[in-house]
């Protein structure tokens, strides 16, 4: 079985042979290139499987290198790294399928790598959080978030379902909302065509276990969750599910 090809580009050449050291040791092939020019004439004489990317960069930024990348070659996986994430614009961002930011951890970087290598072309690593409290909502939106996850947040179940359109990663539910249940928007998501192969975690601080887990698998959701105390147990939740579809 041939390696998977990835294109390392970063002007900072210290954190550039870094990264190719850590994805060699992965398994992976890697090229690396100082600059933007220098990525894309590797993609114009080579195949290339994945584009990891530093948004600043002199001469030519990433955002310029991935729209490039997004016309000549649109089906190739890009992956943006930044150390200040709040500076890259939300257009910049659409243009990848995931974006990481530097200094995040090492299982989580790889993590990114495999699951945008696992045949979902133009799909980012976002979740849909979904939950009328205010309070958990934002409690687990913040462990996502720094656990390197882009999120996107709804209140109501039909929030969620219009939401789910984007074709989040991942939709993590909680079942009492103020306009319907979350197994009956599970069932709506799982009927409709664009949204059926989107991963459900069910959540619940109030819903009984043992009635909510036969009753979230009857709407068709991948897992039932109750609320903890250690709100880094949903951030476990997630990786296991998303390791799930890498394997599938």
């Amino acid at each position: 079985m041939s390696k998977s090809v990835i294109l390392c580009i970063d002007d900072d050449l210290v954190g550039l042979k870094m990264r190719k050291l850590l994805l060699e040791a992965q398994g992976y092939e890697v090229i690396a290139t100082p600059t933007g020019q220098h990525g894309l004439a590797e993609l114009a004489k080579r195949h290339i499987d994945i584009v990891v990317l530093d948004y600043q960069m002199p001469s030519m930024d990433g955002g310029e290198v991935a729209g490039f990348i997004r016309h000549k070659w649109p089906r190739i996986p890009i992956v943006m790294l930044s150390g200040y994430p709040d500076d890259v614009p939300e257009q910049i961002r659409d243009l990848t399928d995931a974006f990481v930011t530097k200094g995040d951890s090492t299982p989580q970087f790889l993590q990114v790598i495999e699951v945008s290598l696992s045949g979902n072309p133009g799909r980012r690593l976002t979740i849909l959080n979904v939950d009328d409290n205010l309070e958990h909502r934002y409690a687990i939106t913040r462990v996502l978030t720094q656990a390197g996850f882009e999120v996107i947040e709804a209140g109501t179940g039909m929030e969620a379902l219009d939401r789910a359109r984007l074709r989040p990663s991942l939709i993590i539910l909680d079942i009492n909302l103020p306009d319907m249940l979350g197994f009956d928007v599970c069932k709506q998501l799982k009927a409709n065509p664009v949204t059926r192969d989107i991963p459900v975690i069910h959540i619940s601080a109030t819903y009984p276990t043992h009635v909510a887990d036969a009753e979230s698998k009857d709407s068709g959701a991948d897992r039932f969750l109750c609320h903890s105390d250690n709100v880094y147990d949903v951030v476990r939740v997630v990786h296991q599910e998303l390791h799930k579809l890498v394997r599938t």
